[in-house]
């Protein structure tokens, strides 16, 4: 039984994707490529803009096409935002939505027992979660991995009026602390050096909970019971960035120096349109405090060009927050309208033409802020996870700890490993250094 799995979309995809093929494989499946003839593909779709709703369709094509004796299948949030378009894929065999991922493990091993002409509305009994010391517990293998997500919740109830994540991943929800440290102790004995804790809003976590807990104290108790030696926090909002959270960034050195925090726009007027909850004093109080506190922290963020009533003077102000702001990388995105959500319904949408040429500005922008804050590093030894091997098996590629991309030769380590690197240049948006 060989299956396939392709993950499009964020961390948190990922992740869910890592835990059903380690799944299978407990099961006795064989994890293939596409062209290994799997009996199975399973694509693992993304629905936050237009552009990953047709990437998800072309997938799925693209394997029915390559693959006509295999079954080809469709999960996660294009199926909760629309299962009857998927449905509509001529040769598509079945969709599962996000809350049914725990269940196909089970519907998989059916689904071998069935024709492709049948009802695939398969009523299962949802998957009760392993615990550690049965069957190698519910945790992936990564023994091929160095870097490990670990998703610590689900879910967000800000409705920004541009996304469609609480539309198709539901309220918050967050894992039980003990069974995220567990699943981190595992990792730990398997090789990780680094985890990332991923979640679809993640800066609430334990906001529903009743024993108090919070993204702080999760944190203190991963540090305190298991001996990962660094561990990276993916996208958070500006508000959940608490003084204790930041205290701690500051005095522990084994908490990557590096936040992904989400600007969307420069413009407070944009900023209140979008429901972000936050206007541009707000914002940069937060980031003097936390760069006051830890001088070198990176802090990347994310930019929407083109959003609904956005002018000139709202862009060029956008332009002048990500100077002033001194990001360490802005990943820029196009608006991109997404039914359900209240942006769709505004007026005056700008055409296809100033947004691109909106995009490409802002791009060039990003490009030269990255370069800088690259300069800023030259001289400086950093700690970098090995992640590839480059040209040769004598050239490393791998992350430091504040998010740099680095490249440097070494004869003795080895992938996986943590190494100090000397960085002396800059190129191609990345840095070279001298193994120290």
């Amino acid at each position: 039984m060989r299956f396939y799995i392709k993950t499009l979309g964020c961390k948190t995809n990922q992740y869910e994707s890592d835990r059903l093929a380690k799944e299978l494989i407990l099961r006795g499946w064989d994890k293939v490529s596409e062209k290994d003839n799997p009996d199975i593909c399973l694509v693992n779709t993304c629905t936050v803009t237009k552009q990953a709703d047709r990437k998800s369709r072309q997938m799925l094509r693209k394997l029915i096409s390559k693959n006509p004796d295999s079954k080809v299948i469709a999960m996660g949030c294009y199926v909760n935002r629309d299962k009857e378009e998927l449905k509509g894929i001529n040769g598509i065999f079945g969709v599962f939505p996000n809350e049914k991922k725990a269940d196909l493990p089970d519907i998989l091993d059916d689904i071998l027992r069935i024709s492709k002409s049948s009802n695939f509305n398969i009523n299962r009994t949802r998957l009760s979660n392993i615990e550690l010391g049965r069957t190698k517990p519910e945790f992936l293998n990564y023994s091929s991995h160095t870097r490990a997500l670990v998703k610590i919740e689900d879910g967000c109830d800000n409705f920004c009026s541009y996304c469609i994540v609480p539309y198709v991943r539901g309220k918050p929800i967050s894992r039980n602390k003990k069974e995220i440290i567990n699943e981190i102790k595992y990792l730990v004995s398997e090789g990780v050096k680094e985890v990332v804790l991923t979640g679809i809003n993640i800066g609430i976590y334990g906001k529903e909970l009743e024993n108090e807990t919070n993204l702080t104290s999760l944190i203190e108790e991963i540090l305190k019971k298991t001996n990962i030696f660094r561990v990276r926090l993916s996208s958070i909002d500006v508000n959940n960035i608490s003084s204790s959270l930041i205290d701690l960034l500051s005095e522990n050195n084994r908490l990557c120096p590096h936040l992904h925090i989400s600007l969307q726009s420069g413009s407070d007027r944009i900023l209140k349109i979008m429901r972000r909850g936050y206007n541009i004093k707000q914002f940069q109080e937060k980031i003097n405090k936390i760069r006051f506190k830890i001088p070198k922290i990176a802090i990347t963020t994310d930019l929407i060009v083109g959003f609904p009533g956005e002018e000139e003077k709202d862009f060029k102000i956008s332009l002048k927050m990500m100077k002033r702001l001194n990001f360490s990388k802005v990943h820029v995105f196009k608006y991109s309208e997404r039914p359900l959500t209240l942006a769709a319904g505004m007026d005056n949408k700008l055409s296809s033409d100033i947004i691109k040429e909106r995009s490409e500005k802002a791009l060039e922008l990003a490009d030269k802020l990255r370069i800088n804050y690259l300069k800023s590093n030259i001289g400086e030894k950093v700690k970098v996870l090995i992640e590839n091997n480059g040209k040769n098996n004598y050239q490393k590629i791998g992350t430091s700890e504040n998010y740099i991309k680095v490249f440097f030769e070494d004869r003795t380590s080895k992938k996986g490993e943590i190494v100090d690197v000397l960085l002396q240049k800059v190129k191609d948006l990345r840095m070279e250094g001298i193994r120290q």
